[in-house]
């Protein structure tokens, strides 16, 4: 996931190019994983006031986000907000995996592990209450 926040101009048409480089930052900046721009799918949605969101804007960032992504399955619309910012957020789908990817799936594996080994050796419940020492119980 990816997002970027950008000063919106009053006029749409001044938003073009607003609207292109808040997703550029969103994608090549703004993501959760770095060196992640390769993608089976995307979906962009650039939020806003209505009145200063450009559509021009909008599909030119589509295009450019279909060319960086090397996919043709990448979605795009609008979400209408009350702010004076316009806001790119990326959404990638299938990506390839980056370390830093394959470093939290092998944390996450090695913890799956560990919490099996500690249920395989757990004592039984109730084990531990089975004493026949009652000593200084008066």
């Amino acid at each position: 996931m990816g997002y970027a926040t950008s000063q919106a101009s009053e006029d749409p048409d001044d938003n073009i190019n607003v609207v292109t480089s808040t997703t550029r930052q969103a994608l090549l900046t703004g993501t959760s994983l770095p060196q992640a721009t390769e993608a089976d799918a995307a979906l962009l949605v650039v939020a806003g006031r209505p009145d200063v969101l450009s559509r021009k804007g909008i599909e030119r960032a589509r295009s450019w986000v279909e060319a960086e992504t090397k996919s043709m399955a990448v979605r795009g619309g609008d979400f209408p907000i009350d702010s004076d910012e316009l806001i790119s957020l990326v959404l990638l789908g299938g990506i390839e995996r980056s370390p830093r990817v394959e470093a939290f799936m092998e944390r996450a594996a090695e913890a799956k592990r560990e919490t099996t080994e500690r249920e395989q050796t757990k004592e039984p419940a109730g084990e531990g209450f089975q004493n026949d020492e009652l000593e200084d119980l008066c």
